[in-house]
């Protein structure tokens, strides 16, 4: 007999959102350079759901970040950046003998190149029983598809916290396959079963294609279609909204682009910051939110703006950006 759902006005009040997955240390040369022969490097941090996190933060809302790190200074680094853009760090645990993820990004020739050392990761680690730490549950969970890719505990975590609707929160589920983290042609199958299981899913037009054969958003929306918000981000050219049968649909406006890496995880956190602020408003109101935010990190040589103090104009009086 399935479990009754408790009235969410009964239990603990927890963030806005708690996000959960990898956070990593981020490498970036200058713009130009090439990683093999720069002597200079930018440290940052970023990992598709932290990105969510910090952003949301920074606009001012009450976000908390779960994850493992290792028990190093790479991992000491990140959880002091994700504290100071505002993100609780309660839930992010550090790990004896399993060392903090890092990757490399430059922009070369017009290319992103991306390296990555995770292989056995403190966050590859985290299992299904890490989902209790995400007591008292938020209004909403959100993860990605790199969750569910990093080993097969972590996997399980990502179909646990699907679970975390029957006590009342939202599910949101970025899909963000990343091909070489996957082994066989599993990937397609896992992540649909995620995407149907969640109540707000975010997806690139072409992994979508990719995966799932889906040319066009309306077969997107009939192959999932029981998400109450289903949203299709088609690069420079717009981001479709779904919700229940209704279509909406907003083109971005030009930027010049510096690097394309980490747009993706910003228009998830602009988006959700409107649904936050307004869950019953418009969807113009949210893409165009997620295409502002989307725009400051495009204009970026990492995953966030290059000027912090932006974010304020997206969420006037309510943010901490210029802090």
């Amino acid at each position: 007999m399935p479990a009754s759902v408790p009235d969410v006005r009964e239990r603990p009040i927890g963030p806005d959102v708690i996000t959960v997955g990898e956070t990593l240390v981020q490498l970036t040369p200058p713009h130009g350079a090439r990683v093999a022969t720069t002597t200079t490097l930018l440290v940052s941090t970023a990992g598709a759901e932290s990105n969510v996190a910090s952003h949301l933060a920074r606009l001012g809302h009450r976000v908390a970040h779960l994850s493992a790190v290792g028990d190093d200074a790479w991992g000491s680094r990140v959880v002091a950046d994700l504290a100071d853009a505002g993100v609780d760090v309660s839930r992010i645990s550090h790990l004896p003998g399993a060392p903090t993820g890092l990757y490399t990004k430059a922009r070369e020739h017009g290319v992103t190149r991306v390296s990555y050392h995770r292989t056995g990761s403190a966050a590859s680690r985290m299992g299904p029983d890490d989902a209790d730490r995400l007591l008292p549950l938020p209004r909403i969970v959100h993860f990605s598809g790199v969750l569910a890719a990093l080993s097969p505990s972590s996997r399980d975590l990502a179909g646990r916290l699907l679970r975390s609707r029957r006590l009342g929160a939202r599910i949101s589920f970025d899909v963000n396959h990343r091909a070489a983290l996957w082994t066989g042609d599993g990937a397609a199958a896992a992540l649909l079963e995620l995407a149907r299981g969640s109540d707000i899913v975010f997806v690139g037009r072409d992994e979508a294609e990719r995966l799932w054969g889906c040319r066009t958003d309306s077969d997107l929306r009939a192959l999932i279609p029981d998400p109450e918000h289903l949203v299709i981000r088609d690069d420079d050219r717009e981001a479709v909204e779904w919700r229940g049968l209704q279509r909406s649909a907003l083109a971005p406006r030009p930027v010049e682009v510096i690097e394309p890496v980490g747009a993706g995880d910003a228009f998830a956190a602009g988006w959700l910051s409107a649904l936050l602020d307004d869950p019953e408003g418009a969807a113009g109101e949210r893409l165009r939110r997620g295409h502002a935010l989307a725009a400051l990190v495009l204009e970026s040589l990492t995953d966030h703006p290059a000027d912090p103090t932006a974010l304020a104009s997206l969420r006037p009086g309510r943010g901490r950006a210029g802090e």
